[in-house]
């Protein structure tokens, strides 16, 4: 029983003393030789510096923040702008409605206009007379006026005022809106004109009194052969109709025209042409 006290007094006299703040404060007191005075003095110093950077860094974060808040949205901004033009579709050609040809034709070849000028319109149409077609075809030849994204069809009206052909008035007030331009295949490319009639007393009258100006209209689009004051029209019949033709002096066949019914006219500057509008009219 002695033995086991000896034992714990040894033991317990080996247990270091217990670390207080105070007994910390004493030791660096005494191993900096600084009295308590100096060393509260230099806790509230320390404590100052803390608070002026805790305040420096809270005067620092909104202008931070703001910043960021700036930068995020600008980003975000940016992202919608590119994932709107990603996805946004893209524009669609506006096609133009182009009405149906007044005879059957075989095939349909459209001109296409930037400029809508007269020059431009005369190179299309011997560009597109120069085109192979097969024999003893006609060809629908729609004129069509391009705008960006936007393709108009040219109706009458626009097809006279690019031309720059001038019908008497009566001739013009007599006609509808609709024609038909195209081309009829033999061993030329001969252009033809179609145009619908309203008023055929007032029409008849417009083409006698535009026979003196006709050739030189239409040879500003088309190729047509040189004729001099003496030229005239004269009366003719075929295929059952009656027509107006204009020769050269050599004979040659300058224009023809006719009045299908009293509701259409066809002009052309082929014979072959004009039977073959005649049988198409006949059987449309």
């Amino acid at each position: 029983m002695e033995d086991e006290e000896a034992a714990f007094k040894k033991s317990d006299s080996s247990i270091s003393p217990l670390r207080t703040y105070k007994s910390d404060f004493s030791a660096f007191a005494k191993e900096k030789n600084i009295g308590k005075v100096e060393m509260v003095a230099a806790e509230i110093k320390r404590g100052g510096q803390q608070a002026e950077e805790f305040a420096s860094a809270r005067k620092a974060n909104p202008l931070l923040m703001l910043l960021i808040v700036a930068a995020v949205g600008v980003a975000g901004y940016l992202g919608y702008l590119f994932f709107t033009a990603a996805n946004k579709p893209l524009p669609v050609k506006q096609h133009a409605q182009i009405p149906a040809p007044l005879i059957f034709s075989e095939k349909q070849d459209e001109i296409f206009l930037k400029d809508a000028t007269r020059s431009e319109l005369e190179g299309a149409i011997r560009r597109e007379i120069q085109k192979p077609f097969a024999l003893d075809n006609i060809v629908y030849v729609p004129i069509i006026k391009e705008e960006d994204l936007k393709e108009t069809y040219v109706d009458l009206p626009g097809f006279l005022a690019t031309a720059q052909i001038n019908p008497p008035t009566d001739l013009v007030s007599a006609l509808e809106g609709s024609y038909m331009f195209g081309l009829f295949s033999r061993n030329e490319r001969y252009p033809i004109l179609i145009l619908k009639i309203k008023l055929y007393e007032n029409a008849f009258a417009g083409m006698i009194g535009w026979e003196n100006k006709i050739a030189d209209d239409l040879g500003k689009i088309w190729p047509v052969k040189k004729v001099t004051a003496s030229d005239k029209f004269k009366d003719q019949t075929a295929e059952n109709h009656d027509l107006r033709q204009l020769n050269d002096a050599d004979g040659n066949l300058v224009l023809v025209y006719s009045f299908l019914n009293r509701d259409t006219l066809a002009i052309t500057t082929s014979e072959e042409a004009m039977n073959e509008i005649f049988k198409r009219f006949t059987f449309r």
